[in-house]
């Protein structure tokens, strides 16, 4: 359930706004909100190129990313807290304020969903 309430925290949902794919001010794409570099990388490791326009293949890339920082990061906030601001970021600065509003608000996701 924490990878949905991800997703809601990133898009609400939504794959699309007026029959367009989300993307942010930032540039990042679709229900998981991810960003073109990301999904590139994403794909290596998923090994198949990924369109982050398809839902799908979105949520894959975020699925793989969320997988990968689960297999790197020392705890679930650090996962949730490294999506949106990255894991060097994060070991480098620690949470900032944004990031920790970021982590609070997946939690809450994560208590309505029931995870």
């Amino acid at each position: 359930q924490w990878i949905r309430a991800v997703m809601h925290r990133e898009s609400g949902g939504r794959a699309t706004v007026n029959g367009r794919p989300i993307t942010s001010p930032a540039g990042a794409i679709g229900l998981m909100q991810v960003m073109p570099a990301t999904g590139r990388w994403a794909g290596d490791l998923a090994g198949r190129k990924l369109n982050l326009m398809d839902p799908q293949d979105n949520i894959t890339a975020g699925v793989v990313t969320l997988r990968f920082l689960t297999q790197h990061a020392n705890n679930r906030d650090e996962v949730i807290g490294s999506y949106y601001q990255g894991l060097g970021a994060v070991r480098k600065h620690g949470f900032y304020p944004d990031t920790r509003r970021y982590v609070n608000s997946v939690k809450a996701h994560m208590k309505r969903f029931g995870g």
